[in-house]
């Protein structure tokens, strides 16, 4: 279990880009796994995968309450002196568009390009994680690229 809390604590810091929020995104999804394990029992998916996608929800949700807080009205702004690129602030704003468009995916798909893209996954553990064929591992990845190729455009 510790393996699989490291790799989600860096899921969700690659969405974060906070290390202390990662951690209490990935307690809060031990959380909800305990609490979904005490109210209705597992139903037999891979709890790998589960924590996954709780982790990327919880991690999104982050994101947004942070956008939220962050916000402020349009007279508290001062004006740039110059175009400010490669902010802190656009760095979050771009990675929340990347996952949200991610999140928008097929479960399946989302679950295989998660695993190959952030954890760095092969296909043979992503098929021995998802209990699926290796082929159906590449071909989700195939499909989740091209999906987010075109939700790109």
């Amino acid at each position: 279990m510790e393996l699989k809390q490291e790799r989600l604590l860096r899921l969700a810091y690659h969405i974060t880009g906070c290390w202390h929020a990662a951690s209490d995104v990935v307690q809060d999804s031990f959380i909800a796994l305990h609490k979904q394990l005490f109210r209705e029992g597992f139903d037999g998916g891979s709890i790998g995968g589960w924590l996954t996608v709780v982790t990327t929800n919880n991690a999104l949700a982050y994101l947004r309450k942070q956008s939220i807080r962050e916000a402020s009205p349009i007279e508290d702004v001062p004006e740039p002196a110059a175009p400010v690129s490669d902010s802190p602030l656009e760095h979050r704003e771009a990675v929340a568009e990347a996952w949200l468009r991610i999140e928008q995916l097929p479960e399946q798909q989302r679950k295989v390009f998660v695993l190959r893209e952030i954890e760095g996954c092969s296909f043979g553990e992503i098929s021995a994680e998802l209990k699926i064929s290796p082929p159906t591992a590449r071909s989700h990845y195939s499909a989740a690229r091209k999906e987010l190729r075109q939700m790109r455009k």
